[in-house]
C-alpha cells in the first residue's frame, strides 16, 4: 500500500519492519534491480486492490536454496480486529484484550513442545521442508494459534494459525502427537444447539440438518448462511451464487426452494434469519474452544483444535469427551436460563 494511513495499522499486526518508507524503499529498490514487477496503483484509503508485486525470473534463479527451517519466525499480533469488509483494524489495548492475548500465548506455549506429524501417501514434503497435495501446500512449521475478531469483541473470535486446519477431515485422522494416533471430536451442529438453547428447547436425538429430498451438506450450507447474513435477501444471493460456482442447473430456484425448507424445518428460528447473529454464535463457540483448551491444558492433556472440533491421543479419548460435555453443559445452560449478562462476562475472561 502507498497510502501512509495503512501503516499504522500493519505495524501493529506484523512488527515494525511494516512502516512505509521501510516498505516503498524496498519494493522501488527491487524494481530497479530488475528482481520483480511492480503493478503499481494510484493511493487510496477505500480501493479493494493494492499495488502488487511478483518476483521476476532473475530473482527465481539468483535466489539461494531455501529450507522453511533455516528461516526465522516473525512476530505477528496474537488479537486481530477486522472490519465489515474483513480489512484489519487498529484497537485499543485494555485489560480483557490482554487477557485474550495471554491465553492465545500459553496456549502456542503449551504446543511448542509436541511434535505433529502427519503420516499419509497423499502428502508429500518437498525439499524445503513444505507438505503439498497438488495444489495445497503446507507449512508445518506454522504451529501457532491468532485469534480474528468481526466488527468489536463480542463477534467471532476464533482460533486460526496452525497447518493442521489446512487439511480435510480424512487428513487429519493421519496425524500424529508424539508419535501417537489421535481421535478427532467434535461439537455436532453446534450454532443450532446454541440457538435452540437460547429458544428454550434441545433437539434431542434430532438432525436439524435432516429436511427430505435435500443434501445434508446443502441444509448445513444453507442454515449456516441464513443466520451469518445481514439480510435474507443477502443470503438468498450468497446461496444461489454458491449453487451457480458447483455448476447447479437451477441455482435460482434450488437455493430459493432450499432456503425456504430450512426456515419450514426450524419455525422457533424465524428471528434469526438475515440477522448476522452467527457471529455472535462463532463468539460463543470460540469461548468454548479457549475452554476446552484451557482444561485439556490444565490436565497436562495436549489438543489441537479446529474452530468446534477437537484432536487429542487417542489415548485422552475419554478425557476429551468429558471436558466437551463439561463446557457444551455449562454454557448451554447460561443461554437456557436466559443469564445474557453472566455469559457475556464468562465471554472475556
Amino acid at each position: 500500500s502507498r497510502d501512509k494511513n495503512a501503516y499504522a495499522v500493519l505495524r501493529r499486526y506484523f512488527g515494525e519492519l511494516w512502516a512505509f518508507p521501510t516498505v516503498i524503499w524496498s519494493v522501488d529498490t527491487l524494481f530497479r534491480s530488475g528482481l520483480i514487477e511492480h503493478d503499481r496503483t494510484w493511493p487510496s484509503a477505500t480501493a479493494r486492490w493494492r499495488s502488487s508485486i511478483r518476483s521476476t525470473p532473475m530473482l527465481i534463479s539468483d535466489a539461494p536454496f531455501i529450507r522453511i527451517d533455516d528461516l526465522l519466525p516473525t512476530r505477528s499480533e496474537l488479537v486481530r480486529l477486522k472490519d465489515l469488509n474483513r480489512r484489519l483494524v487498529a484497537y485499543r489495548d485494555n485489560d480483557i484484550i490482554r487477557k485474550l492475548r495471554r491465553d492465545v500465548r500459553i496456549q502456542n506455549e503449551a504446543l511448542a513442545d509436541l511434535v505433529v506429524s502427519l503420516v499419509s501417501s497423499r502428502w508429500q514434503r518437498t525439499e524445503s521442508g513444505l507438505l503439498t497435495n497438488g495444489k495445497i501446500v503446507l507449512n508445518p512449521l506454522r504451529a501457532c494459534y491468532y485469534r480474528v475478531f468481526n466488527r468489536d469483541w463480542y463477534h467471532g473470535g476464533r482460533w486460526y494459525g496452525p497447518w493442521w486446519q489446512g487439511l480435510s477431515s480424512r487428513d487429519r485422522q493421519c496425524l500424529t502427537i508424539n508419535g501417537e494416533p489421535v481421535v478427532e471430536r467434535d461439537y455436532r451442529h453446534i450454532h443450532p444447539t446454541l440457538l435452540a438453547a437460547l429458544n428454550g428447547f434441545e433437539f434431542g436425538g434430532d438432525d436439524p440438518y435432516g429436511i427430505d429430498g435435500f443434501v445434508r451438506s446443502d441444509v448445513k450450507r444453507a442454515f449456516n448462511v441464513l443466520i451469518n447474513a445481514d439480510t435474507e435477501r443477502t443470503a438468498h444471493y450468497a446461496l444461489q451464487k454458491h449453487f451457480a460456482q458447483m455448476n447447479c442447473s437451477a441455482s435460482v430456484r434450488y437455493a430459493r426452494q432450499l432456503a425456504e425448507a430450512v426456515k419450514q424445518r426450524h419455525p422457533k428460528f424465524s428471528e434469526a434469519w438475515g440477522t448476522g447473529i452467527g457471529l455472535r454464535l462463532q463468539r460463543i463457540d470460540a469461548h468454548m474452544c479457549a475452554q476446552v483448551q484451557q482444561l485439556m491444558r490444565d490436565a497436562g492433556c495436549p489438543v489441537l483444535s479446529i474452530h468446534d472440533s477437537f484432536i487429542a491421543p487417542v489415548s485422552h479419548q475419554g478425557l476429551l469427551d468429558e471436558v466437551m460435555s463439561r463446557v457444551l453443559e455449562r454454557v448451554t445452560g447460561l443461554l437456557a436460563d436466559g443469564s445474557r449478562q453472566k455469559l457475556n462476562r464468562c465471554l472475556i475472561w
